[in-house]
């Protein structure tokens, strides 16, 4: 079994402290290497039962801010506005998908089908294997943040304040949810 986490160096004061040091002092690290260690873009696969760290997957130039497993590959949204899939065994890229024209916040997978959620108000459905895209759902006035697919319906939550309901085969907008939120829907189960 393994462990797949997303490594921010931010969080840890002595990272940032040796990042800051660097810079000043001109050591090995370039400004655009401490930028991307200070965001996130990197992913780790640890053996769970040891924490031995096995692979460090780099490719992502933003943070990462999602991650879903379809298979012997694990998808990656981030703050680059793609998606990458990685091969879990090695640790290696196998795909990079665009489309989206901001932050990719959240991901599903269903079948064989890779959904995605952004800040630019879409959710986009992937062929796994060839990274092709399928559909795109429109309905959302702000970000997705949240999305999940459920037989022939995805749900999805925004900063828009609503959770909407979409039909996977159609892509039509099939259900509205406003609710007396205080804030947008961040997360659905």
């Amino acid at each position: 079994m393994i462990l797949l986490h997303i490594s921010y160096s931010f969080i840890c004061f002595l990272y940032l402290f040796r990042l800051i040091r660097s810079f000043f002092f001109f050591k090995q690290k370039t400004a655009y290497e401490m930028l991307r260690s200070l965001v996130g873009s990197e992913m780790c696969i640890r053996d769970r039962h040891t924490g031995e760290l096995l692979h460090v997957m780099q490719g992502h130039v933003g943070g990462v801010r999602c991650m879903q497993q379809a298979g012997s590959l694990v998808f990656s949204g981030s703050e680059d506005c793609t998606l990458r899939g990685w091969n879990l065994r090695e640790g290696t890229p196998a795909i990079t998908i665009t489309g989206h024209n901001d932050w990719v916040n959240c991901l599903d997978v269903s079948a064989d089908v890779l959904f995605s959620g952004s800040s630019d108000s879409t959710i986009r459905a992937w062929n796994v294997e060839t990274g092709d895209q399928v559909q795109v759902y429109v309905g959302h006035g702000s970000s997705v943040n949240c999305v999940q697919v459920v037989d022939r319906t995805i749900y999805s939550g925004s900063y828009d304040m609503t959770l909407r309901m979409f039909d996977i085969v159609t892509g039509e907008c099939t259900r509205v949810l406003k609710g007396d939120y205080i804030g947008s829907v961040r997360c659905l189960m």
